[in-house]
């Protein structure tokens, strides 16, 4: 499991979702603070279709990764080795591509 090192203040982990769809294991973590949220999705990284080539690039710390914005919410989809990550809010894009940029392995 991944996690952010930084988070927004105020923002803390609140809760844990594990998922197990036959082969396809994933887990979502929920971090808010009042009416501002975060939610990053962790599932195995099966190719580029899950990494959507549609959005603006942006850098992700060393990563490459897409930018959308969705009905007010900002979406950041990148990988990071075998794991697709897709990070959902509704904060300011330039604070979720620093919690993006800051997801590491639990433990690092």
């Amino acid at each position: 499991m991944l996690l952010p090192e930084h988070l927004p203040p105020g923002h803390a982990l609140k809760q844990v979702l594990l998922s197990d769809h036959g082969d396809v294991h994933g887990v979502a973590l929920i971090m808010n603070h009042r009416a501002r949220w975060l939610s990053l999705s962790e599932i195995p990284n099966m190719g580029p279709i899950l990494v959507p080539e549609l959005g603006l690039p942006v850098q992700i710390g060393e990563h490459e990764g897409v930018l959308n914005f969705v009905f007010g919410f900002t979406v950041i989809s990148w990988a990071v080795d075998t794991t697709a990550l897709t990070l959902i809010g509704n904060l300011p894009y330039p604070q979720l591509i620093e919690v993006a940029a800051s997801v590491r392995p639990r433990g690092e």
